[in-house]
């Protein structure tokens, strides 16, 4: 089931997409996200076609008190390149220096988070606050570009709320600061993950910059990547949950059709899945984050419910492949029946 990183987003991307020095195969990226986008399933995704998977996002803080909980979310292997680690943080000083040890670390890009709804963070001046401060932004990715030479690239939503959507002239100030590419959730801080992304401010911000933008935000399928595409002039695009239990939306899109997998394929991807988790993640944290992935293959199908309760009474990786074995040969075994 494994498909090419040629994920041209149907005719739209025929032409190399190309951040900064570092050259991609295609246009469809794993987007960062907190507690999925780990080492296994960036490898995952780009068995599946992802020309590039970037890291869950790591505290500038940690980065340079060298935190062994902070330098793990970087782990990589020859597979997971080209490499792209997320950082985060409101001092252009501490930025700076996190940016040196990322490039010291051997990633090929370094990317701001400059979306992140979460209190936590925003509360901080990190993430989604900095769309409040445009000009501290453009302070941060100077002082990073200044500080390595591999691309600075940044991620942005629409705007703090409604009342302040400024995506476009944050884009602008980026870009005159030195980032070699933006990628955007054209959903507010306010809305959080609700409602329609509005892709609309996507096109604007295309638009309005000469260096690539990464759309996203609802990207459920390979069609809706190519009408993303379509709709928005965007260069290429980021696949966050829509990659969640369904890591081959990344061979629809390369393909340009919409080939569901078999039930055979889906328990293969799951299998596979447990493996990478059990071969580059220490078991006690393995165990939990292969559950949330185990359930999101399962959604869908009849008895994932049983299959859920069951998940969490099971310790062991070969326990774990032996109730998701079962649980598809039941569901292909009914599917049968049914026809």
């Amino acid at each position: 089931m494994k498909a090419e990183a040629n994920n041209n987003v149907g005719a739209e991307g025929t032409r190399p997409l190309a951040i900064g020095s570092v050259a991609l195969t295609g246009r469809a990226v794993l987007a960062p996200m907190a507690d999925v986008t780990d080492l296994p399933f960036r490898l995952l995704c780009r068995e599946m076609g992802a020309s590039l998977a970037v890291t869950e996002m790591v505290s500038s803080y940690g980065l340079i008190y060298e935190n062994e909980k902070t330098e793990i979310l970087m782990n990589s292997a020859p597979g997971d390149r080209p490499l792209s680690v997320q950082i985060f943080g409101g001092d252009p000083a501490v930025m700076a220096e996190a940016a040196r040890r990322v490039e010291a670390e051997g990633a090929d890009i370094v990317d701001v988070n400059m979306g992140c709804p979460v209190k936590k963070v925003a509360c901080k001046g990190a993430g989604s606050a900095l769309l409040k401060e445009p000009a501290l932004a453009g302070e941060i990715i100077s002082a990073m570009s200044n500080a390595v030479r591999i691309p600075v690239t940044v991620k942005i939503r629409s705007g703090w709320d409604a009342a302040s959507v400024n995506a476009v002239d944050v884009a602008r100030t980026l870009e005159a600061a030195g980032a070699k590419a933006i990628g955007i959730h054209p959903r507010t801080r306010a809305q959080s993950y609700s409602g329609d992304a509005d892709w609309s401010v996507t096109r604007a911000v295309q638009a309005a910059v000469r260096i690539p933008v990464l759309g996203g935000g609802d990207v459920f399928s390979g069609d809706a990547a190519r009408r993303l595409v379509r709709e928005s002039g965007c260069a290429g695009v980021l696949v966050a949950r829509g990659a969640i239990g369904a890591p081959w939306i990344f061979r629809d899109i390369a393909r340009g059709d919409v080939s569901m997998p078999t039930i055979e394929e889906r328990l293969a991807v799951a299998i596979r899945h447990i493996d990478l988790l059990v071969e580059h993640v220490s078991w006690s944290v393995a165990q939990h984050r292969v559950r949330r992935h185990l359930m999101a293959y399962a959604k869908g199908f009849r008895g994932a419910a049983e299959f859920r309760t069951q998940l969490f009474a099971l310790k062991t990786p070969d326990d774990l492949k032996a109730a998701t074995r079962a649980f598809f040969e039941r569901t292909e075994t009914a599917s049968s029946e049914a026809a």
